[in-house]
């Protein structure tokens, strides 16, 4: 385990965590004069009988100031302070995520991944001049140039450019007062040269990761993308070949970038879940009736794919990526909520939990397992019904979990969502797809109950794989990433997201020195800080 992350721990860990529950057994003595005021009243019961014993031996240190109370089993517990208190919930999630990659290569795995951008560049090369350009030594040509000679579609140009932005940066084309060129050794990257690093790819991509079906994916679109500038191939069947999930259901969960993100999200949820309703008896589950299915969203808007990316609009990378369902546009009505009203819920009782641009579940079937034990409410929504049919057929023996349509470019308001009617709002890897990041994170943090937590995935560099595949399901962004002209927020832009949206930063992973850092996909819990939880503003240096 790296020193820096294992800098800060607090106590010997949380449920899920390494070393067993936060939870300290204490004698019946406070740490001013006086006597014990046993919270409920009654006298201290020791967990298992006889005699308390310390974590490490020692006598008992309060983990904050105040003093001692007791959980509802009769163990006393520590109260904590804000600080420490969200640096033991990152380490929780840090742990979980680790574990979910305990038997990788994770040398190997980063590795593979890069060499994956690497020959995902020389595909974009490749395209071009299978278009006609760069195929011969001195070509020069224009960036308008290549988009009027390659017959680029209106609504993929913006791509295009980025395409041309990254290839010269990465010293495959190179820019001399408006032209462009191909670099000497840019001829050795395509061809057969190319075919063989596609092969090599997948052998290494599957050594180290168990499985191929993003390489299979992503060759197929290399292999096709003259057809995708020009909008003769939808992208979409490309990842939904014959209208199915295999390939798309593979994006999001094979990668060990998935792996890491849905382990911590799944802890955060399950802790902060925890501590939301520390009175709920472990059994406890809310009633629930015959489940109608919500009505459908505005006329016009597109329907979203895995993770509950847009179709061929705003789309990304694993985790939350690309698009849109098979079967096409939905028909709109009046957006609503379940059930056909606005989506509310108490101040007490199960926690309410929504996840936004749920997709394939791949999130979902991280979370639901880590629930275990906790009254809860899981709402899952999409834009896309082809994802909403297919969860309530796999989810159908969870009574607990609801279905409904969200669409994140649209206020939730108008669309039956209360304000301040979740306790969780979890997005894994789908805000990345939204039109106007600033928006879609303002709105959701709305629906935010007092103290109540936004817990995101998502990826904050470029990724040249996406670039050439699921890129071409996004729509043009109207956030900073206009300004940048960039596929992905970036990690500070999108620190500036949640400050923006009022929220608190807590956790950012994988932290400094983890092995998965370089790779740029993080995971993000922000709280309103104004409830249960609350959090203080300096917390967003953790």
């Amino acid at each position: 385990m790296p020193a820096d992350r294992a800098a800060g721990r607090v106590g010997p860990g949380l449920p899920g965590g390494r070393g067993g529950p936060l939870v300290r057994r204490c004698p019946p003595e406070r740490a001013s004069d006086g006597e014990p005021e046993w919270v409920g009243g009654g006298e201290p019961e020791w967990v298992g009988g006889g005699e308390p014993e310390w974590v490490g031996g020692g006598e008992p240190e309060w983990v904050g100031d105040g003093e001692p109370k007791r959980a509802s089993d009769g163990e006393e517990v520590a109260a904590m302070s804000p600080a420490q208190d969200v640096a033991a919930l990152t380490r929780a999630a840090s742990d979980a995520a680790d574990r979910a990659l305990a038997d990788v290569d994770l040398d190997r795995a980063v590795a593979a991944i890069e060499r994956l951008g690497r020959v995902a560049l020389a595909s974009m090369l490749d395209a071009l001049r299978r278009r006609g350009l760069f195929t011969a030594p001195g070509d020069r040509h224009t960036v308008q140039e290549v988009l009027t000679r390659a017959h680029v579609v209106p609504e993929h140009r913006g791509l295009i450019r980025r395409w041309l932005t990254v290839l010269t940066r990465e010293g495959l084309l190179a820019e001399d007062g408006g032209w462009l060129c191909a670099t000497p050794g840019a001829a050795e990257a395509t061809g057969p040269a190319l075919d063989r690093a596609w092969a090599w790819i997948g052998t290494e991509w599957r050594a180290a990761m168990g499985a191929a079906l993003t390489i299979e994916y992503a060759r197929r679109n290399a292999e096709r993308l003259p057809d995708l500038m020009t909008g003769a191939v939808p992208a979409f069947m490309l990842l939904f070949p014959e209208g199915g999930m295999r390939l798309a259901r593979a994006l999001y969960r094979e990668s060990v970038t998935a792996r890491y993100q849905h382990g911590a999200v799944a802890a955060l949820v399950a802790e902060i879940a925890r501590r939301r309703r520390p009175e709920q008896g472990p059994e406890r589950r809310p009633e629930q009736g015959p489940e109608r299915r919500p009505e459908r969203g505005p006329e016009g808007r597109p329907e979203r794919g895995p993770e509950g990316r847009p179709e061929r609009g705003p789309e990304r990378g694993p985790e939350g990526r690309p698009e849109r369902g098979p079967e096409g546009r939905p028909e709109r009505g009046p957006e609503r909520g379940p059930e056909g009203r606005p989506v509310q819920g108490s101040e007490r009782g199960p926690v309410r939990i929504l996840e936004v641009g749920a997709g394939t579940g791949a999130t979902t079937e991280a979370v639901l397992p880590a629930l275990d034990g906790v009254a809860a409410d899981y709402l899952y929504t999409d834009v896309s019904r082809y994802f909403l049919d297919r969860a309530r057929e796999r989810l159908r023996d969870r009574a607990w979990v609801r279905f409904a349509r969200l669409d994140i470019d649209a206020d939730p308001g108008p669309q039956g969502y209360a304000p301040g009617s979740f306790d969780v709002v979890v997005g894994g890897g789908v805000l990345n797809a939204a039109r106007d990041t600033d928006a879609s994170v303002r709105w959701l943090a709305g629906l935010l109950a007092p103290g109540g937590w936004l817990v995101l995935s998502e990826p904050t560099v470029e990724e040249y794989w996406v670039m050439t595949s699921l890129a071409f399901m996004m729509a043009d962004p109207g956030d900073g990433r206009a300004e940048t002209g960039a596929t992905f927020l970036t990690l500070d832009q999108w620190h500036a997201v949640l400050d923006r949206a009022g929220l608190r930063r807590a956790v950012t992973l994988p932290g400094a020195g983890h092995p998965l850092e370089r790779l740029g996909h993080r995971v993000f819990a922000a709280t309103t800080g104004d409830g249960p939880g609350a959090v203080s503003p300096d917390l967003a240096q953790l």
